[in-house]
């Protein structure tokens, strides 16, 4: 694997968290789209679809959001083992875990041979692919699974 086990293990974990929200924001899309579309509905039906609808779909952006964040803490925890790996934490200008950024600690792995700092990046590059793939991947999942759910409950 490219990464350390623990940072497997982290990524591991963000790929199970989004097979949840993909599902919290695929039902959620179904109740507001069956609430718009049932006709017969009284009040208090449609009222109780939209609101179970919104808190569904706001509850996975809000997954969503703090899984992308907890993978920047990872990616931040991983790159402070392999300075400490390297023992170059001493360069730094702050030694707490919490006050640095990745770019702070990226600068400490400077004079490492070539391989390790192209593998440094080559994993980096990763993460930040990661990021940006995470909302296309998000948004066509749900949609996804919300056209999965009308078709098997036939509305």
């Amino acid at each position: 694997m490219l990464f350390d086990n623990a940072m497997n293990k982290e990524l591991q974990s963000f790929s199970r968290n989004i097979a949840a929200q993909l599902l919290l924001g695929g039902t959620g899309l179904l109740c507001l789209y069956r609430a718009d579309t049932k006709l017969d509905s009284t009040w208090y039906q449609f009222n109780g679809l939209y609101i179970v609808g919104l808190l569904l779909l706001l509850w996975s952006i809000y997954l969503a959001a703090s899984n992308a964040a907890i993978l920047n803490n990872d990616y931040r925890d991983y790159l402070w083992r392999q300075g400490e790996k390297f023992d170059r934490i001493r360069l730094m200008r702050y030694h707490i875990k919490e006050d640095n950024h990745l770019i702070d600690i990226s600068k400490t792995f400077k004079g490492l041979k070539t391989t390790v700092l192209i593998k440094f990046r080559l994993e980096g590059a990763c993460i930040l692919l990661i990021w940006f793939l995470f909302a296309f991947v998000y948004i066509l999942g749900i949609i996804i699974i919300f056209v999965q759910q009308t078709k098997v409950f036939g509305f």
